[in-house]
């Protein structure tokens, strides 16, 4: 089924899937943040859900946002939306009325990530941006890296920031963003297509295709090691992420993957 799917996973090893399906059809990303779901969605929209009753989610909002969504990350009563042409910035303090605060126009904006006032951009058509969004009406560029040639992921962790690139220069670029304004390429690893990543404490989470899960080590940045690595079928569209030591890994034909 096309949509939203809410699973109850108290007991990992034995995840109950409530009946949501088909709910907030043709979802592009997901974003938590307690007990709302925000989701950004074909054609141009961002939605905002009710999950408190997992068994019946209810829909809050929707607000078009002129433009396609690829990712949405949410932080401080704010909604950060990455939409190809378009960075979008919101104020979703009140849920049922959400607000476009600023854009910054991207060029092709496939995924973002945000640690306080700065925002991490996967923009394909220059790099990763660092953006200053301490005014959110006007994000403003402060760094960039070209070198990482069109980005399609990307996650955060302490000074290093982690993306993954497509094509010929395909692959999880390791930057070190200690100084915002001048970020600097420790290493490029692997040449796979990378469908996703997330990071947690020394360990890099990627699902590749069509490998699966890798675990990357990158105490050392510079020459980061494979820990483990999980053969999972992932097609084209794959999604990971890290929580409670717990390792979620959503594949199109093996549905959700749990791993401790």
């Amino acid at each position: 089924p096309n949509g939203i799917q809410v699973v109850d996973v108290t007991r990992p090893e034995s995840p109950v899937l409530y009946d949501s399906s088909g709910f907030a059809a043709y979802p592009r990303a997901v974003a938590l943040a307690g007990d709302l779901v925000y989701v950004s969605s074909w054609p141009s929209f961002l939605r905002i859900i009710d999950v408190s009753d997992p068994a019946d989610p209810i829909m809050l909002s929707a607000i078009d946002l002129q433009s396609e969504p690829a990712a949405v990350v949410v932080s401080r009563n704010r909604a950060y939306v990455a939409a190809n042409t378009y960075l979008h910035i919101l104020d979703v303090s009140d849920p049922h009325r959400p607000v476009i605060l600023g854009s910054y126009l991207a060029g092709t904006a496939k995924d973002v990530a945000v640690v306080g006032d700065l925002v991490y951009l996967a923009n394909r058509d220059v790099g990763v941006e660092i953006l200053d969004v301490s005014d959110p009406s006007q994000p403003t560029v402060i760094g960039r890296i070209e070198s990482v040639y069109g980005p399609g992921h990307i996650a955060v962790n302490g000074d290093l920031v982690f993306a993954s690139a497509i094509g010929s220069y395909r692959g999880l670029y390791i930057i070190d963003v200690s100084n915002p304004t001048d970020p600097t390429l420790q290493c490029r690893y692997g040449t796979e297509d990378i469908l996703d990543v997330a990071a947690s404490g020394d360990r890099v989470y990627m699902v590749t295709s069509p490998g699966g899960l890798q675990v990357l080590n990158v105490l050392n940045p510079a020459a980061p090691t494979l820990d483990n690595s999980y053969p999972i079928s992932m097609e084209r569209n794959g999604a990971v992420t890290v929580a409670n030591d717990l390792v979620f890994v959503a594949a199109a034909s093996e549905g959700l993957q749990i791993l401790r």
